[in-house]
């Protein structure tokens, strides 16, 4: 289960959009409201394997839209309320979990402020 994210059939345009080299914002929504983490899609796949303990649970396959990331970086828990990144002022649609952002504007200003509030390289990745 690690490193892999897995999506609802309803989710299938989002899945479909994404592809190998995307960058993935990590987004914590309750309680914390904001990025804690980044990563890359590695490759995706449709799953028929149980994999999260909701799906073991039921015994079927909640999931199947599975997306296989690198983690870039993620805060440790214990940091994400006093580092996360707020992104309210950027107007990004986003949901609990990892979210593709294809905006190379939006893209490139969020990389930006990451550089700078976590004090990691991003150049890399700006496009």
């Amino acid at each position: 289960m690690d490193n892999i994210w897995g999506l609802k059939k309803r989710y299938k345009g989002i899945w479909e959009n994404t592809t190998k080299g995307d960058i993935l914002i990590f987004y914590a929504s309750k309680p914390i409201g904001g990025i804690i983490g980044i990563g890359t899609v590695e490759s995706k796949n449709i799953g028929e394997s149980l994999l999260w303990p909701d799906e073991v649970f039921l015994g079927r396959v909640l999931y199947p839209l599975r997306i296989n990331f690198k983690t870039i970086y993620l805060l440790k828990y214990k940091k994400w309320e006093k580092e996360k990144i707020s992104i309210g002022d950027l107007k990004i649609a986003v949901q609990a979990g990892i979210n593709n952002l294809k905006n190379e504007i939006t893209l490139n200003y969020l990389l930006e402020r990451i550089s700078h509030s976590w004090s990691i390289n991003m150049s890399y990745y700006i496009v």
